[in-house]
């Protein structure tokens, strides 16, 4: 006769969403340099008359990236655009994503442990 198997324990997901915080840290701070190495001059580059460009797909990595980590951390998905202003230059596209990752990311480390989210039952 099978048996039933216990779910994880509050403090295992506690230490795995700990760990996967980690890794996300490492790739905001990738995905940054990425961000702020594309050279102005070129963010009008397209590959394919068809493709987005440069400046187009940063944005957008950026602002996807954001949003569904903003999303996550208030356990509700719109899936809507929610960024119109577009930074200009680089160093700016650079430097809002920095600025507006830390709080959802910071959002979604907190907890005691003590009580358990029942908003995921």
């Amino acid at each position: 006769m099978a048996t039933e198997q216990q779910g994880p324990t509050p403090e295992f997901a506690l230490a795995y969403r700990d760990i996967m915080l980690m890794g996300l840290t490492n790739e905001l701070q990738a995905t940054k340099k990425v961000l702020a190495a594309i050279p102005d001059a070129k963010r009008d580059y397209k590959p394919d008359p068809n493709s987005r460009t440069a400046g187009d797909l940063a944005w957008h990595l950026a602002s996807a990236d954001v949003q569904m980590l903003d999303e996550t951390a208030d356990r509700k998905f719109a899936m809507e655009t929610r960024f119109k202003d577009e930074p200009k230059t680089s160093a700016e596209l650079a430097s809002w994503y920095e600025k507006n990752a830390v709080l959802p990311t910071a959002r979604l480390s907190m907890g005691n442990g003590s009580t358990r989210d029942t908003r995921w039952s």
